[in-house]
């Protein structure tokens, strides 16, 4: 089973602690049980404590094509482990 973190937005900011809380539960709990694998999203939302910005489209909620790219190819090498 994969599992993908929440991803965090600008649009959203007010909502950025309980999504860490979450990730850090969702990790801890993947990481516990062999059969489960986490897919880490919070380097495309964030660089140096600031939003990156080029990866949300224009409503700065959800991500770009180019962000999803990158998280097809996280879980393209999940299940090619």
């Amino acid at each position: 089973i994969i599992t993908i973190a929440t991803k965090t937005s600008p649009a959203r900011n007010e909502y950025a602690g309980f999504v860490k809380e979450l990730n850090e539960w969702q990790k801890e709990y993947a990481n516990s049980h062999d059969y489960l694998t986490y897919i880490e999203t919070k380097d495309l939302c964030y660089r140096c404590g600031k939003y990156t910005l080029s990866n949300y489209l224009p409503d700065q909620l959800h991500f770009s094509q180019k962000a999803y790219e990158k998280i097809y190819q996280r879980l393209k090498d999940a299940l090619d482990k």
